[in-house]
């Protein structure tokens, strides 16, 4: 690097932190991060949106080191080599977000032990307004944060 690019870094903001980028980017998801670090347990699953390899999708697990029932698909077949099971898995997953049916949802979520439902920025963004507030019989919203964009962390029931 030249002089004149050494000189424009701040070396005072350099941090280790990888998720200090969330502070200014996203705190809605740090916080719900920072939930999941104080209340996850090492049987917790949970559920957010699916999407590509190397997108912001899935960051709530992988920042948290909490299972989800799927991040990556494309990465998942890339290294498992398998397909009928990650389809499944996506399908499941468009279907707890988009389905009317809280016996639907309920099914699904069982099947997976989930314990925690993210519904957020990206959830909204791939399957619409997510009916998931309805269904107080089998879900109650646990922790919410306004910061940003509203994210809420729904928790299954019983």
């Amino acid at each position: 690097a030249s002089a004149t690019s050494k000189a424009h870094l701040n070396y005072e903001s350099v941090t280790l932190d990888g998720l200090d980028h969330l502070v200014s980017q996203s705190p809605g998801e740090l916080k719900v991060i920072q939930y999941l670090d104080t209340k996850a347990s090492r049987e917790t699953v949970i559920l957010e949106a699916v999407g590509g390899s190397y997108t912001e999708f899935g960051r709530i697990a992988s920042s948290s080191g909490v299972q989800t029932v799927l991040g990556w698909p494309g990465h998942e077949r890339q290294w498992r080599g398998i397909n009928e099971i990650i389809d499944e898995r996506e399908d499941d997953v468009r279907q707890v977000y988009q389905s009317a049916s809280p016996q639907v949802v309920n099914k699904i979520l069982r099947r997976y032990n989930v314990t925690y439902v993210i519904v957020g920025r990206k959830e909204r963004a791939k399957y619409g307004k997510p009916p998931l507030e309805r269904f107080d019989s089998i879900l109650e919203p646990v922790f919410t944060s306004n910061v940003n964009d509203k994210i809420t962390i729904y928790r299954l029931r019983g």
